[in-house]
């Protein structure tokens, strides 16, 4: 029972986030778990570098990314997502850590608004 409900927790986090190929060939999409307001009290005062890494670590899957997308060479294959994987390729991939990052932290905001009008009521 406790498994199912922490699944049911963890499916609740979820966020998707979409993200254009640079090939114009479709979107990526990446599973993040929106952080916990215990996540989020480690990040304040961090620095930048390490504020990045530690978003990026929320994380938790890929849809839509092959070989391809990976290191080249065409192969169409699709990737199985691994956070060793994820973390060594997105560490060159600047352009996307900002939309993966506001995405991230703004399901968290959005989950504090829904809390605090929950609240209310």
């Amino acid at each position: 029972m406790s498994k199912q409900l922490i699944e049911r927790l963890r499916r609740g986090r979820e966020v998707r986030i979409e993200i254009d190929k640079p090939s114009g060939e479709g979107k990526f999409v990446f599973i993040a778990l929106r952080p916990s307001d215990l996540d989020m009290v480690g990040v304040q005062g961090l620095d930048k570098q390490t504020q990045t890494k530690r978003g990026l670590g929320f994380v938790v899957g890929w849809e839509n990314v092959v070989e391809d997308d990976i290191v080249g060479g065409a192969c169409m294959d699709p990737v199985k997502f691994d956070p060793e994987l994820w973390m060594s390729w997105i560490s060159d991939r600047a352009e996307y850590w900002g939309p993966i990052g506001d995405a991230i932290f703004s399901a968290f905001f959005a989950h504090l608004g829904a809390e605090a009008d929950a609240a209310k009521n």
